[in-house]
């Protein structure tokens, strides 16, 4: 996996994280469908399980200790109330391109 460069601007790193993301949901089986706006910055669709999946991408420094970042995400970039309406789930990718859904 790609990792990301300290001096990369903070607006680099979250589209490097979208793009991480997207080759990720397509290794688990996922077609993938991007969105440049919005609250929502992909769908993805499992072939095998017919599920959908409204997905915010969040680049998710070493700030903390592994336990505490997700915690971060949430505190610091909580849901807007269309992404809770809506079930949109974060996809959170660290500087080392790896992904988690929380």
């Amino acid at each position: 996996m790609i990792k990301t460069n300290e001096k990369m601007h903070v607006h680099h790193k979250g589209s490097w994280a979208e793009k991480i993301a997207h080759a990720w949901l397509l290794e688990k089986g996922y077609l993938v469908f991007e969105s440049d706006v919005g609250p929502i910055d992909m769908v993805a669709y499992n072939t095998k399980t017919k599920e959908f999946l409204k997905i915010d991408v969040k680049y998710l420094p070493y700030r903390l200790p592994a336990p505490d970042r997700n915690k971060l995400c949430q505190s610091t970039r909580p849901k807007t109330p269309f992404q809770i309406e809506h079930d949109v789930k974060f996809i959170t990718v660290d500087e080392k391109g790896n992904c988690k859904i929380i």
